[in-house]
């Protein structure tokens, strides 16, 4: 007699049952999974307490399994079968509202923009709970910012909460649409209006005027005049605090008629930019949304393929041989070396154009920063603008 049928009779003479189906099909399992893995899942183990849990019946039992049996084996094969996501890819955050007799880390953020903006919050200070004076100041805000007086931080009162807290220098301020709003854009407004350089009433909007306004500061003080307050220029802001701070914000000097731009050129000439690559894809997308933000009826497109009836045609991307890949058509190098020499070369190049006004932007080595990136959009859309308007010789008019 074999060993196994041995074990087997002596099994059945000590009186113990043999083993079940819910055994065999566990052995089954552990069989699949083992090949395929080359590893027995920890959810999958030999031992009573795991047995009825973790093993699925087969089709032969004489009950239904019970949905919780399936869970483990099932949460099991998912992770050995699905991928995780990445660590970088987070998941989209939930709009919560928070009310009173809240607790956790959303009510001591509220707590502490409170604290920032001067609101007494008691003894208990930021403590997580959202009881008491926390309550009160919330409605204290909303009665201040016109908003319904019922103390739940909704998306709104979230919303003028977190811009009243921004402080000038806390972020990168270029135009856009959506505009960048809140009180870091109030402050810059107010210096600029203190500083001689009209933007308008401060309404927390960088809009056009206020864009304009950072622009012949910059000239003014030496710097690059494209319009994005970065630290250079909040810096020689913060310096002349001494001249704007406690003064008047708004302007004693005329508000300027026109925009920083044409926006007549912009709404009546059709502008493609075609994208070479993904760099390209990225300055492209940040010029439109910068026509847009300057004139909203702006005929300024990305396009993946090149428009032939265009009024402008940009090609923007880095080019392995321009020469070849567009013969005949003029290339404007804006690397590193030639930034400083974007609006000229382009202008150039649009002039010489016959009909069409066409020419390849050649990225190079330019950096991939946010800012240099906006930089590069703003003094194209500005040499596009120029070389469309007669009798224009200055990038800041």
């Amino acid at each position: 007699m074999g060993l196994g049928c041995r074990h087997r009779s002596a099994h059945r003479e000590s009186g113990a049952a043999g083993p079940t189906r819910s055994q065999h099909a566990s052995r089954r399992l552990r069989a699949r999974l083992r090949r395929h893995t080359g590893r027995i899942p920890v959810s999958v183990r030999r031992g009573r307490q795991h047995r009825d849990r973790c093993v699925p019946q087969q089709e032969s039992c004489t009950r239904e399994p019970h949905a919780d049996e399936r869970r483990p084996v099932q949460r099991t094969l998912r992770r050995l079968l699905i991928p995780e996501p990445a660590r970088w890819i987070r998941s989209t955050p939930v709009s919560t509202v928070i009310e009173r007799g809240a607790r956790g880390p959303g009510v001591e953020d509220i707590q502490q923009r409170l604290l920032r903006l001067g609101y007494d919050l008691g003894s208990s200070g930021v403590d997580g709970v959202f009881l008491g004076a926390t309550f009160e100041a919330v409605r204290s805000f909303q009665h201040t910012r016109r908003l319904a007086e019922d103390g739940v931080v909704g998306a709104e009162t979230w919303s003028a909460l977190v811009d009243a807290t921004f402080v000038l220098g806390d972020r990168l301020l270029y135009l856009r649409f959506p505009h960048f709003h809140g009180a870091d854009v109030s402050t810059l407004q107010g210096a600029l209006n203190a500083l001689g350089f009209a933007c308008g009433e401060p309404d927390g909007i960088f809009g056009a005027f206020t864009e304009r306004a950072v622009r012949e500061f910059q000239l003014n003080t030496g710097y690059p005049a494209d319009g994005i307050v970065g630290s250079d220029t909040v810096r020689a802001v913060v310096r002349l605090r001494h001249v704007w701070e406690d003064k008047d914000p708004t302007s004693p000097v005329a508000l300027a008629v026109a925009p920083a731009r044409a926006a007549d050129v912009l709404s009546r000439t059709r502008i493609c930019v075609h994208v070479l690559d993904a760099r390209g894809q990225e300055v492209a997308e940040r010029l439109a949304n910068l026509a847009i933000a300057t004139e909203p009826s702006s005929r300024v497109e990305v396009c993946a393929e090149a428009a032939s009836d265009a009024h402008v045609l940009l090609h923007i991307g880095t080019c392995a041989d321009p020469e070849t890949d567009f013969s005949g058509v003029p290339i404007v190098r804006v690397g590193l070396a030639a930034q400083e020499a974007v609006e000229a070369r382009l202008m150039t190049a649009l002039a010489a154009a016959d009909g069409c006004s066409e020419a390849v932007v050649d990225l190079g080595d330019l950096a991939e920063d946010e800012q240099a990136m906006q930089r590069l959009a703003v003094r194209l859309l500005d040499a596009v603008c120029l070389a469309l308007t007669p009798g224009t010789s200055s990038v800041v008019s």
